[in-house]
């Protein structure tokens, strides 16, 4: 029977994780009740194409779609991946008479609740099963902000506006969601991963229990108040890079860094009071972040924080020290590139984070000798071998999505019958070459149901020209629109338009309109249609 002191953490670690779950699931139950029958939530919009995608995988899932080809629709027997999880999920909510929906929802509570406990224990194990661990695994989780923890849909019931749209069931997205469970992605996997990199070099520089609950609290407030996974790499990257200098040179690098990191923000804010109608057009300095200013204020406090916790490292630690350093610079350097470049510079991080498990496994394993009587090593080796997987298979799925860490971060609406007839038709009778413009987020889906892969790029009104176009709702209105930005689709040598049946109904683009459009197909309901673009000679 475990010892006492542990039974406690246990007990305390469930409560906790309990809390956490029922947190990022009662915005859901509270709307749901005040909600009439057959209502839809669109709280948290930001969040919805990934729940829409999940949505979408269950429901494959359930159908077997992944086996079987639609007929109806046209589409091929690959249309549907397979992924075992989703699959899995999917057939046992069909079996408990649960809809994808709801099946989604409850995986949302499951998530939240086994990712909080899977960071609980984890604080334990590395800082022993006592109060400090408790109190260490509570600040991993509240140390990233009101916003990060606060689900969107409080602020809906505090306010009283529930965004009720017609639809068939209600869904709720949140950040606590997108932090916690298998809407996001990256939230819980960078989190582990700075607890490893954290953990290695407190040990290394034989920090006590307080220096290491500081530098854990500090990375996790610091780490995760963006929801991507660019700035809690690179932090923690930075923390390994500045704590083997001497504490002089840790305050000169922190503050250089700083100084590095804050350019593109004050660059980007400049040019936004130069050009406030600019604010829909990021420049070529790309911040991938909603607000700019959350890097100046997460690399602020290490010019305070550095000072205090640089110690020395062993000479046979500056390796990895160096190594991490460079990964440091490459990932502060995509500040400073186009998006395009930045996801390639994404992939290659990923692959060195798995390199940098498989040599800490390796060195492991040639020390083995050394640790038959100690268990935690092999934890190590463990977490290394996690590392591994989780970066050299960024898009591997199962069984990371229920605990919210799939590496990859798709934009994908859930569709109907209807729009998916109307994509294999696309497939099957467009050009190779064409480019589709969709009010929706249908690439990678047009992509993975389109047998003859018709098309070599995709424009959604939704993601890539939302940069350009402030909001569908401007696009769906083109009157309101700057006179230079009508001719945005043409500039942009879009050849084709998708509307769903929300848009087709409400766009004044016609047959003759501006830009000129030419109905193509239609589904048999006429709620989706297909135009192509005419071009003036």
């Amino acid at each position: 029977m475990p010892p006492r002191s542990v039974r406690r953490y246990l007990l305390f670690a469930l409560a906790w994780s309990l809390a956490v779950a029922l947190w990022a699931s009662l915005p859901s139950l509270l709307i749901a009740s005040h909600a009439p029958a057959g209502a839809y939530y669109a709280g948290g919009v930001q969040n919805t194409e990934d729940a829409c995608f999940y949505i979408s995988q269950l429901a494959d899932g359930a159908e077997g779609a992944w086996l079987l080809a639609n007929r109806m629709s046209g589409e091929s027997a690959g249309a549907g991946e397979f992924r075992p999880f989703f699959t899995l999920a999917g057939l046992l909510g069909k079996l408990v008479g649960l809809s994808p929906t709801a099946t989604y929802r409850a995986l949302n509570v499951i998530g939240a609740f086994l990712a909080a406990l899977a960071l609980s224990l984890l604080s334990g194990w590395m800082l022993g099963w006592s109060r400090a661990a408790m109190a260490a695994s509570v600040l991993i989780l509240l140390s990233a902000g009101p916003v990060a923890l606060l689900p969107a849909g409080w602020r809906d019931v505090l306010a009283g506006t529930y965004g009720i749209l017609p639809a068939e069931e209600i869904i709720s997205e949140s950040n606590t969601y997108r932090a916690l469970a298998a809407t996001g992605g990256h939230f819980a996997f960078s989190l582990l991963f700075q607890v490893i990199v954290f953990w290695t070099w407190a040990r290394a520089i034989g920090g006590s229990r307080r220096t290491l609950i500081g530098l854990v609290a500090s990375v996790f407030a610091l780490g995760t108040t963006h929801p991507y996974d660019l700035p809690p790499l690179a932090l923690a990257a930075l923390l390994a890079l500045l704590l083997p200098a001497a504490e002089a040179r840790a305050w000169r690098l922190s503050c250089l860094v700083v100084l590095f990191a804050c350019v593109p923000v004050i660059g980007y804010r400049a040019w936004l009071l130069v050009d406030p109608a600019a604010g829909s057009q990021y420049p070529e300095v790309f911040l991938n972040s909603p607000n700019p200013y959350t890097y100046l204020l997460a690399l602020m406090p290490y010019c305070l924080l550095v000072p205090w916790a640089a110690r020395g490292v062993p000479a046979s630690q500056r390796l990895g020290a160096r190594i991490l350093s460079c990964w440091m610079a490459a990932v502060v350097a995509c500040l400073y590139l186009p998006i395009s470049i930045q996801r390639r510079m994404v992939e290659g991080l990923h692959w060195m984070a798995g390199l940098c498990g498989m040599a800490g496994a390796a060195h492991l394993w040639s020390r083995r000798a050394e640790w038959r009587r100690d268990a935690r090593p092999w934890c190590i080796a463990a977490l290394c071998a996690v590392l591994v997987v989780l970066g050299l298979v960024p898009n591997l799925r199962f069984p990371f999505a229920i605990a919210g860490w799939a590496a990859s971060r798709p934009e994908e609406y859930f569709l109907s019958r209807p729009e998916r007839s109307a994509l294999a038709y696309c497939g099957r009778n467009l050009p190779p070459g064409s480019v589709i413009a969709s009010s929706r987020a249908l690439g990678p889906y047009v992509a993975a149901r389109t047998p003859h892969r018709a098309f070599v790029a995709h424009y959604h009104l939704t993601h890539q020209l939302r940069d350009k176009l402030e909001a569908l709702e401007t696009i769906l209105h083109p009157a309101t629109l700057p006179l230079e930005r009508k001719h945005l689709l043409l500039r942009e040598n879009v050849t084709h338009l998708i509307f769903g049946p929300r848009e087709a109904a409400m766009t004044p683009w016609r047959p003759g309109g501006d830009p000129a459009l030419s109905e193509v197909y239609a589904t048999p309901d006429g709620a989706v249609r297909v135009y192509a673009v005419v071009r003036e000679e």
